[in-house]
């Protein structure tokens, strides 16, 4: 209704700037002062925005752990819930037999070449109130082009967050998941089900951190909305039941006063535990448990690794890297919710070079084809032994 209200308001204005005055010059201010209103509209829409999903974390405390959950149209659309906080998020979910295309924000398709390779990848824009009330416009479009594409059984990934943020917690979920579900159901008269999917991080910013991927019940769209006649009206039911099916799946953290002193609580206290499965129950039963009174526990750090040589030859076999890779994801990325993803896809490419390299040297050390074969092979061995986490 608020994005209606604004395009309403919008083509008001430039028709009154068309037609209201033929001298150009009195034109010219004329437009200029609805442009400058037009945008004191979208500053107020946002501020809205930003008020709602603020009083809704607070009405209805809900949480991920670190990333968040996902949800799908199966069948003819899949979706996810929450918005992606790392690079790799969408891989962990797309790596299904069906291929799926992805909505990603509109920003990054500015570049003819990465428009190009995101194409290329399956991934299609959606644009926000930042980008502006032009590129906006675009997302009819965009739900279009969607929607086409599930009525030839393609499958959609979406984050339906929109965003993503440092808390552990999920947010307000956007209504452009339920445009296109809605909209094909309308052209198509067939039902459509978004399937929930869940991430729950062990440490989602940690190298060689384990993840679980949890797949929810499908929600039918046409169960929800089948006896609401206004279009308008099946959002909100729509929305609240995808977002109650998410949070099943994943850690709930309340963004509460006592945030901080539950995620710390959390992070020093956790009993690890070899099944991710009973990791997810383990933490939220940690998170029930806790009290305002509790305090975490001092962090225990395993002085004995560093005593051990295979831990000192790990650590000094890969100081380089160690440190590239330090330095690029604490000077050049901004955001730390990509730290974890631009490290494993730097090393991906950096480790097999540095590991050549040092090879190379051995060998020309060495003369030796014997010791060359055993220093390679104990480069990537003690490297898991020294970056361990026990």
């Amino acid at each position: 209704m608020k994005r209606q209200i604004l395009a309403m308001a919008v083509g008001a204005l430039f028709s009154s700037a068309l037609f209201a005055n033929d001298d150009m010059t009195a034109l010219k201010a004329q437009i200029a002062a609805q442009q400058a209103q037009l945008e004191k509209m979208m500053h107020q829409m946002q501020a809205l925005e930003a008020k709602a999903m603020k009083a809704e974390s607070v009405v209805e405390p809900v949480a991920s752990n670190q990333p968040q959950a996902t949800s799908g149209y199966q069948g003819s659309l899949d979706q996810a819930r929450a918005a992606s906080r790392k690079l790799s998020d969408p891989v962990k979910v797309g790596g299904i037999k069906r291929n799926p295309w992805f909505l990603a924000r509109g920003d990054v398709f500015k570049n003819k070449w990465a428009k190009k390779l995101l194409t290329f990848l399956r991934i299609k824009p959606i644009y926000r109130f930042r980008d502006g009330h032009a590129a906006i416009r675009n997302n009819d479009k965009i739900i279009g082009e969607c929607v086409e594409l599930l009525k030839q059984s393609e499958c959609l990934l979406l984050f339906g967050e929109g965003n993503h943020n440092q808390p552990y917690t999920s947010r307000h979920l956007q209504r452009g998941f339920a445009h296109v579900a809605l909209e094909y159901m309308e052209q198509t008269g067939n039902d459509i089900v978004i399937v929930p999917v869940g991430y729950h991080y062990e440490k989602h910013d940690a190298f060689r951190s384990r993840v679980l991927v949890r797949y929810g019940e499908p929600v039918s769209v046409s169960a929800i909305t089948r006896t609401i006649e206004d279009k308008r009206e099946k959002f909100q039911p729509l929305l609240h039941e995808v977002g109650t099916q998410l949070r099943k799946l994943i850690l709930i953290v309340p963004l509460d006063e006592h945030y901080i002193q539950r995620k710390q609580f959390l992070l020093q206290n956790r009993v690890y535990k070899n099944d991710m499965q009973e990791q997810l129950e383990a933490d939220r039963d940690l998170m029930h448990r806790w009290k305002p009174s509790d305090k975490p526990f001092p962090p225990v750090h395993p002085f004995w690794k560093l005593l051990n040589p295979v831990t000192a030859y790990g650590k000094l076999m890969h100081l380089i890297p160690d440190a590239f890779l330090n330095y690029l994801t604490t000077k050049a990325i901004k955001d730390d919710q990509f730290v974890g993803s631009i490290q494993v896809g730097a090393g991906i490419f950096l480790i097999p070079l540095y590991y050549f390299a040092l090879t190379m040297v051995c060998y020309w050390i060495t003369q030796d084809p014997w010791i060359t074969v055993l220093f390679l092979l104990s480069l990537p061995l003690s490297g898991l032994f020294a970056y361990s986490k026990k």
